[in-house]
């Protein structure tokens, strides 16, 4: 289990397994992972805003939501995972850390694993009851003592829905900016469905994995053309964004591409 540290935007030793080869192996490169993503969130924090960070890998997106904002609450189930997301931000005092998955209930489950003398993509760890081999911790927020969250940001590799539906109470009480990734969900019609009578207008975000502007200034790109796409569920009484509106619940990456002008390729 070889752990690597360098200097970050966000952190002059930031910590990380030097086989993940997608998030560890950017933050080596250029100092940074899914900056255009991160860049996009930050825009929205002051130092009043409460965060919810659920899926937060290792720390790149806390720990720059920290750099902001007044609170950031991180949640991550993996353990090896959450082992680096606590050595990341153990210097910040406005971040609390949950080694756990949000889900819809209370319980146990178990997720995907992970050899740290393997070169891979670390970051692709689901939760799956029925093939996982971790057992982790699940919590419904609907049902903990929290403070409530002015935006929610969630990638957690599919379980998008459940997330959701175990912050649905306090996504009515507090109408936050909700983020979520949604390539990797099935989930998307449901989603809408939930969160559109709660005053939202929804928004694609595309933004490429490489960042020309990264903070080593690398000008090799390992991502190529690759995206993360993402859904901002954004509340209807704020001005609209300059970004391409979800057209109803069945829309899809398909179309949106298709629009652009551009083949989609999953």
């Amino acid at each position: 289990m070889t752990i690597q540290q360098t200097k970050t935007r966000y952190s002059d030793e930031f910590s990380f397994y030097a086989n993940d080869a997608i998030i560890g192996k950017s933050i080596d490169m250029y100092g940074e992972y899914s900056q255009i993503e991160v860049d996009f969130l930050l825009q929205f924090l002051t130092k009043n805003t409460v965060v919810y960070d659920i899926g937060a890998n290792i720390g790149y997106h806390t720990t720059a939501f920290a750099s902001r904002a007044g609170h950031v609450f991180a949640f991550e189930p993996h353990p090896k995972t959450f082992q680096l997301l606590a050595k990341n931000t153990e210097h910040m005092d406005n971040v609390t850390l949950f080694n756990c998955a949000v889900s819809n209930f209370d319980g146990r489950s178990r997720c995907y694993d992970y050899d740290t003398d393997v070169k891979a993509n670390y970051g692709a760890v689901s939760v799956d009851d029925e093939k996982g081999i971790v057992e982790i911790k699940c919590v419904n927020l609907n049902r903990a003592d929290i403070v409530l969250p002015d935006l929610i940001k969630i990638d957690v590799e599919g379980s998008e829905l459940a997330v959701i539906q175990g912050c649905i109470d306090l996504i009515k009480r507090k109408n936050p900016l909700v983020y979520y990734e949604a390539h990797e969900t099935v989930h998307l019609p449901e989603i809408y469905q939930l969160l559109s009578p709660l005053n939202y207008k929804f928004y694609w975000v595309p933004v490429r994995n490489y960042n020309p502007n990264n903070l080593n200034q690398v000008e090799e790109n390992i991502f190529g053309n690759s995206a993360l796409h993402s859904i901002v569920a954004w509340p209807a009484n704020l001005p609209d964004l300059d970004l391409y509106p979800v057209q109803g619940a069945h829309d899809s990456l398909e179309r949106l591409y298709g629009d652009m002008g551009v083949v989609y390729h999953r």
